[in-house]
């Protein structure tokens, strides 16, 4: 049960597709015949410079206030026993895990992928099975605060349905407030 809410979270994760150019052929004047080029036909954009998220664990303690400020309608015991949930965030370079623990369980792996960050400093993360999704960050010393960009989902996924109870608790695993804690 504990691990339903890494599936649906996974289940909200966006999907988007990258085009690229393709060459062209552009004739040598101190040649006989074509060179291809690998020139793409649309400019790739600009990559993010500015600051980004350092390595490390970042953790939140996830309570029954947690739940009723997200809107979920489960109870706490169906989410954890004890009634809390460890829930943590790993970043390594360009990957991430966010990992999760009941009781005094080991930390398990709810969901991973790449990471990068947009023209415009947004989190992106990229899960496997799932695709993108895009987030504003803050970094205050040692807290990361972490949202999701709801206009970029609509603008881009507007068949999610933002108020189900399967996009709240995606909200609640992967957004928030966060602890660097190693």
């Amino acid at each position: 049960m504990r691990h339903r809410y890494a599936l649906a979270a996974s289940t909200m994760l966006l999907t988007l597709a990258a085009c690229t150019g393709s060459p062209e052929e552009k004739a040598d004047p101190g040649s006989a015949s074509p060179s291809v080029s690998s020139t793409p036909s649309e400019e790739a954009p600009p990559e993010w410079t500015g600051p980004t998220i350092p390595d490390g664990d970042y953790q939140q303690l996830l309570t029954p206030a947690s739940l009723r400020n997200f809107g979920i309608t489960q109870t706490p015991e169906e989410w954890a026993p004890d009634g809390t949930l460890t829930n943590m965030l790993r970043i390594a370079g360009p990957q991430w895990a966010q990992l999760a623990n009941t009781n005094e369980d080991a930390m398990s792996v709810g969901s991973s992928g790449s990471l990068s960050y947009d023209q415009q400093g947004r989190l992106i993360e990229i899960e496997p099975c799932c695709g993108e999704s895009r987030y504003t960050w803050r970094l205050d010393g040692d807290t990361l605060t972490i949202k999701p960009d709801l206009a970029w989902m609509r603008q881009n996924r507007p068949d999610v349905d933002l108020d189900s109870q399967d996009t709240r608790i995606w909200k609640m695993m992967c957004c928030g407030t966060w602890t660097k804690v190693g």
